[in-house]
């Protein structure tokens, strides 16, 4: 929320300080046009002074020029204030699985989409990269004969460290439903030939 307050702030300002730029230059081209103020010297009383404390002083005997002096320092700070827009490239997602039991094995990130598959390595590291097209990568990891099932856990890109994508520690289900039965051979029928 707060990203989008401050784009618009500074979109706002951009546009302003833009708008007075062209203004300043219009005008002053308007001014010229019938002679108001003119490309020459004025005497030395009569110079344009700007005063900022005692930091900045600005002094010119041709009028003209101060108002494109002043469309530019507006100029400056429209392209100060534009947006800035984080680019979309490659992005590496990570996660932990702690303790990591054997038989969780694949871990998927999506949004509406598949985005990427990781298998799960000896450790519990789950790492992929992705070209995210959306504001939320989500991370699921199937649990089969625990409960629950599955364990989720979605992020906003906005929670990326540079181009890197964290989801922490993730501890897995401690319920297991049943485990797996063991095949009995007897109990297999031959395949027909």
């Amino acid at each position: 929320m707060l990203d989008i307050i401050e784009f618009i702030a500074r979109a706002g300002l951009a546009l302003i300080a833009a708008g007075l730029a062209v203004y300043m230059v219009w005008k002053s081209f308007n001014l010229l046009q019938k002679g108001i103020i003119t490309l020459q010297s004025v005497a030395h009383n009569d110079a344009l002074r700007i005063q900022y404390k005692n930091l900045i002083k600005v002094q010119t005997q041709i009028p003209a020029l101060a108002f494109f002096v002043l469309a530019l320092i507006c100029l400056c700070i429209a392209v100060w204030a534009m947006p800035q827009f984080k680019p979309i490239g490659q992005l590496k997602v990570t996660a932990k699985l702690q303790p990591h039991p054997k038989d969780i094995v694949t871990a998927y990130f999506d949004d509406q989409n598949s985005l990427a598959q990781s298998e799960i390595d000896t450790d519990g590291v789950i790492s992929a990269d992705i070209l995210p097209k959306v504001g939320g990568v989500r991370i699921r990891i199937p649990a089969p004969g625990y409960d629950p099932e599955e364990i989720t856990k979605v992020l906003s890109i906005d929670k990326a460290k540079g181009d890197v994508l964290d989801f922490g520690v993730m501890a897995p289900p401690t319920t297991k439903v049943a485990n797996k039965p063991i095949p009995n051979p007897a109990q297999i029928d031959p395949a027909p030939k």
